[in-house]
């Protein structure tokens, strides 16, 4: 990446963050391509390199980009997606800032998307690629992710198929306190 800032080529390092791996795109033209020296010497576009990972392993679940300014989440430039919402509550009241993060294992590891924080109305917004895995190169690997919220271990998990569906998953934390051994 560094190499291809000093030629005055605008790049940034990118993360299949789920599925533990990490590429660099290039910005040519006013467009970002992919260069991912592990699957190809060439250029490609985001959605054909989406579509390869997909044939390969059958799911591609989050896509960030790592900029000096923070995190750009790109999984919908990639792959085609699902809207999960998940609002967290406290006995039916929304809560603000709860720190809610998604784990699973992938090749054996867990892997955890970044950190996401609930607005003012206890809610939390991400599109998630497919999780439709179809490699045994990979096992174990979990085809969801548990949710996890301030910490805790919900037991609810998550999944996507791509299929452009909204996903709802309500998360009221008083009830969670009275039966989570965490």
């Amino acid at each position: 990446e560094v190499l291809l800032d000093n030629l005055g080529i605008e790049s940034r390092l990118v993360s299949f963050v789920g599925e533990d791996h990490m590429f660099v795109e290039v910005k040519i033209d006013d467009r970002w391509l992919v260069l991912d020296p592990g699957y190809q010497l060439n250029l490609i576009t985001r959605k054909e390199r989406g579509a390869r990972r997909l044939k390969d392993i059958g799911g591609l679940s989050y896509v960030v980009a790592y900029t000096d300014e923070g995190l750009v989440e790109l999984t919908q430039q990639y792959v085609s997606t699902d809207k999960v919402v998940i609002r967290v509550l406290s006995n039916g009241e929304p809560i603000a800032n709860a720190k809610v993060v998604l784990k699973h294992t992938f090749m054996g590891h867990e892997q955890l998307l970044p950190e996401f924080y609930s607005d003012v109305n206890g809610i939390v917004e991400l599109n998630l690629g497919p999780l439709s895995y179809n490699n045994s190169k990979i096992e174990p690997a979990e085809p969801y992710y548990w949710i996890y919220v301030n910490g805790h271990n919900t037991h609810l998990k998550i999944s996507s198929t791509g299929s452009g569906e909204t996903i709802n998953i309500e998360i009221d934390l008083a009830y969670l306190k009275n039966d989570a051994n965490e």
